[in-house]
């Protein structure tokens, strides 16, 4: 996993938390539950949620942080294109038992489709 994550492309704030807590749209599969929301940003802006509840051990929170930040800095210039955005993703318990490569897929197809998403809406106001 290379690269970098600069801070500004993460939500940093619990305000910044609570907006995208407040009207998400949400997308979410076996494995994560994704929150997003328009922002008066350019760029697309990521947050974690990884609770203990998902893994008591940190080793295992960590990994799944790892795993979501490598995924999103992938994609992270196909979510803007459509303007700002800030994400949330919560992933269920069940993720600290799959293995990075599903975890990679299951993210992947959740990404696709909030850029679907993205399109069809900026289609409709175009």
């Amino acid at each position: 996993m290379t690269g970098t994550f600069p801070k500004s492309s993460r939500l940093v704030n619990g305000a910044q938390y609570s907006r995208v807590f407040e009207r998400p749209r949400v997308y979410q599969d076996r494995c994560f539950r994704i929150l997003a929301r328009s922002s008066d940003g350019e760029d697309a802006r990521l947050g974690l949620a990884v609770s203990k509840k998902v893994s008591r051990e940190a080793v295992g929170r960590n990994r799944l942080k790892r795993v979501i930040r490598e995924s999103f800095r992938q994609r992270r210039h196909d979510l803007a294109d459509f303007g700002g955005i800030d994400i949330v993703v919560l992933p269920a318990r069940r993720a600290a038992t799959i293995c990075n490569r599903e975890l990679f897929e299951s993210l992947a197809g959740l990404w696709q489709r909030l850029i679907d998403s993205g399109r069809r809406t900026a289609r409709d106001q175009g």
